[in-house]
């Protein structure tokens, strides 16, 4: 006896292709529709996913800035993200293993909202990096919060969105066109 092969059909749509098209407009609606990320969420996976990467805050960050001269800021975006803007005085670095700071000295990381950098400073440590922090939040909190970003030594008020996904943290009127 031979097997029926036919697919399930309803009203002319068989199964697979009524699946994919409720996949599809699931996708869609999540990433058109005003879904964004969820911070706590991504802040708990920045934890979990580098408890080694300890972090700083804000106001953390701010309070060295004013107090230790040695502070090293590490934006470690990539190239066309950095040229948009970033922290004053922060140096472009994406891999670790190309720092050629001290390895005792004090050092804040930094990316759009703390996953990459969260990535940088684990790594770091690995290579005997031990004064080295992650600023959980990064430049979207930091230009959201109305502090100052700079390219080419001025200050200017636009960052790069990395994505439209990961952009609608940051402010709108903050965008990039990039």
């Amino acid at each position: 006896m031979k097997k029926d092969t036919k697919p399930i059909r309803r009203n002319g749509l068989d199964f697979s292709r009524a699946l994919l098209l409720c996949v599809l407009v699931l996708f869609f609606a999540t990433g058109f529709f005003g879904f964004k990320p969820d911070l706590e969420e991504l802040n708990a996976e920045i934890d979990e996913k580098f408890p080694d990467a300890p972090k700083v805050s804000m106001a953390e960050l701010k309070k060295m800035m004013a107090e230790e001269p040695s502070l090293a800021i590490v934006d470690v975006r990539d190239r066309e993200e950095y040229a948009v803007s970033r922290l004053k005085n922060a140096a472009n670095i994406v891999e670790p293993g190309k720092m050629s700071y001290e390895k005792d000295r004090l050092i804040v990381a930094y990316c759009s909202v703390g996953y990459r950098s969260g990535e940088f400073v684990s790594k770091a440590r690995k290579l005997g990096y031990t004064n080295i922090y992650n600023y959980l939040g990064s430049i979207f909190e930091w230009a959201n919060n109305g502090n100052p970003v700079y390219r080419d030594g001025e200050v200017v008020k636009e960052v790069h969105p990395y994505s439209s996904y990961w952009g609608k943290l940051l402010k709108e009127e903050l965008h990039s066109d990039y």
